[in-house]
């Protein structure tokens, strides 16, 4: 019978997906011999497995509910730094796409301080009058030091999505800016004296200092080839882009569960962590560029690379209209679902 349910349950369920908290249930006839077991996997997603009436054979399947899309708003003045403001709303999980959005303008670790204003529109998903999750980020305003940046959401007439700001520029470049939000660059690209090894030697790379589990994302779209142990490096990963381009991603703590070895990666997308695994003093990410076998100044293989595009001129009008829609939706007050109060304290800082 083990056999059996293994080979049913492959590619269906892993015991590493098995979480604290998760409710299920068993199913046994009067004699005690198995008939059932349920495991809700999520509020929207429940496992079953089932023995069938032919003897050694069981029957397995996934319960799926359908939910609604709903939009929502949230809006305020931060009073410590986005990350919590969010956490405090329960919408978390939006931070790693907002980070994502305006990487290339706002590092949210050293810019975003007190004082700092938000407004962002963004999907949910929901079950009746239960919130399951954030979904799409649809547009999003951040006011910071007297500027303000934007992005919004916009689908073309040939299907293809992307973000950009209120001039119709695109928000991601071949490149995204940085692969992870860091405090500072504790050590650039080039010839220095080692802080181990204590003698000179040619680094190639540029460390950026942040503390430990900050998420280390894919600076572009590739594949991974390489995700392990590497010596002095420690857990690296290396990830395999178009026009010739690797990069590398050095020291980490741990990999991303989604992002094995193997596996496609999309920009923006968390393949790891910080951490200070192999020859390391700190918390720190090594990050290296290699263009066809050669390796390059990280910071500036990212500036060269990272152009960015623009909406089409036969497409602007359709983005103007989209982009006066959002505007009016994150100004109105009643664009959040009532519902939500259910699910998180209102606080008049936060929520519109």
């Amino acid at each position: 019978d083990i056999q059996t349910l293994s080979g049913e349950l492959k590619g269906k369920f892993s015991v590493k997906s098995l979480k604290s908290g998760q409710a299920y249930q068993i199913e046994k006839d009067p004699n005690g011999e198995f008939l059932s077991f349920s495991l809700k996997e999520s509020r929207a997603r429940t496992l079953h497995l089932e023995r069938s009436p032919e003897p050694g054979k069981f029957h397995v399947w996934q319960e799926v509910l359908d939910y609604d899309i709903r939009l929502a708003t949230l809006s305020g003045t931060i009073s410590s730094n986005l990350s919590l403001e969010l956490q405090k709303q329960q919408r978390y999980s939006l931070i790693s796409q907002l980070q994502n959005l305006f990487s290339w303008k706002i590092n949210f670790n050293r810019d975003i301080h007190p004082g700092t204003t938000y407004r962002v529109l963004f999907e949910e998903k929901w079950i009746g009058d239960e919130y399951i999750s954030s979904g799409n980020v649809m547009a999003a305003e951040i006011g910071l030091d007297g500027q303000q940046y934007t992005a919004y959401r916009f689908t073309d007439s040939n299907g293809k999505t992307a973000y950009y700001d209120e001039k119709g520029q695109s928000l991601s470049g071949f490149f995204l800016s940085q692969p992870c939000n860091y405090t500072r660059i504790s050590s650039g690209y080039g010839y220095r004296t080692h802080p181990i090894l204590k003698r000179r030697h040619f680094h190639g790379g540029v460390d950026y200092a942040a503390p430990a589990g900050t998420p280390v994302y894919a600076v572009a779209d590739g594949k991974i080839v390489f995700r392990g142990r590497k010596g002095a490096a420690g857990n690296m990963v290396t990830i395999a882009h178009a026009n010739g381009y690797h990069t590398k991603y050095l020291h980490l703590s741990r990999f991303a569960r989604n992002a094995p070895y193997g596996s496609r990666v999309k920009q923006g997308e968390v393949i790891g962590y910080v951490g200070s695994t192999g020859r390391s003093t700190g918390a720190h990410l090594d990050f290296r560029v290699v263009h066809n076998g050669k390796t390059q100044d990280p910071l500036k293989a990212l500036r060269a690379a990272g152009t960015r595009t623009t909406v089409a001129k036969n497409e602007m009008q359709n983005f103007m209209a989209q982009l006066s829609v959002f505007r009016a939706q994150l100004d109105e007050t009643g664009v959040l679902v009532a519902d939500v109060a259910k699910t998180i304290p209102e606080s008049p800082a936060a929520l519109n």
